[in-house]
């Protein structure tokens, strides 16, 4: 039986998390690309922003990062979803869980979610570029807030030159919306 979308708790926006591996990134509208990995998301971040994050950590099953995310934006225990991160080096030290929260585990291959007995159906994937890039077609869905955008067009003209430097990707059932001062783009993505 096919799974169906979760709905994201947010007051006055319909906004959804698709089954599968869903990238959720911020980024600028303009400037390159490239350059918004450099930074941590407070650069970027707003409170409409993080308040997305915070629904779709309630709405998935579990979040994956990389030790380079988790370590220079402070991961910490999430009190609404279990955090994985995958250090292939080996060196990343799980912050403490405390009984409010859930745990942080960490493996060193996405693939290793499987083994962990841990409901999957619903991944959030909170990674810069390079290791979204690096997992190809495993990514299903973009989850993309464009920061300071209010024209819908604009935004998902900044989606689309994402997905191209994601490896190449076409955009398909796209939906953009307003988020306050921001627009919510989300996406199913497809090999060109």
């Amino acid at each position: 039986m096919p799974l169906t979308p979760r709905v994201l708790q947010l007051e006055g926006l319909a906004a959804e998390l698709s089954p599968g591996i869903t990238w959720l990134q911020v980024v600028p509208l303009e400037g390159l690309l490239a350059d918004t990995w450099r930074e941590t998301s407070d650069t970027l971040s707003n409170a409409a922003d993080r308040t997305l994050l915070v629904a779709a950590r309630r709405a998935c099953d579990l979040v994956v990062t990389t030790a380079r995310t988790a370590t220079v934006e402070g991961y910490r225990a999430s009190k609404v979803a279990t955090i994985v991160v995958v250090d292939r080096g080996g060196e990343y030290v799980p912050p403490a869980s405390g009984p409010d929260t859930k745990p942080v585990i960490d493996v060193r291959d996405i693939s290793e979610v499987s083994k962990l007995g841990i409901a999957s159906d619903f991944i959030l994937l909170e990674s810069g570029m390079t290791y979204a890039a690096a997992l190809g077609n495993r990514i299903e869905n973009l989850l993309i807030t464009v920061a300071d955008c209010s024209d819908p067009s604009a935004a998902i003209s900044r989606v689309t030159e994402l997905a191209r430097l994601l490896g190449g990707y076409t955009l398909d059932g796209v939906r953009a919306v307003p988020l306050q001062q921001n627009t919510l783009v989300m996406a199913r993505i497809t090999a060109a």
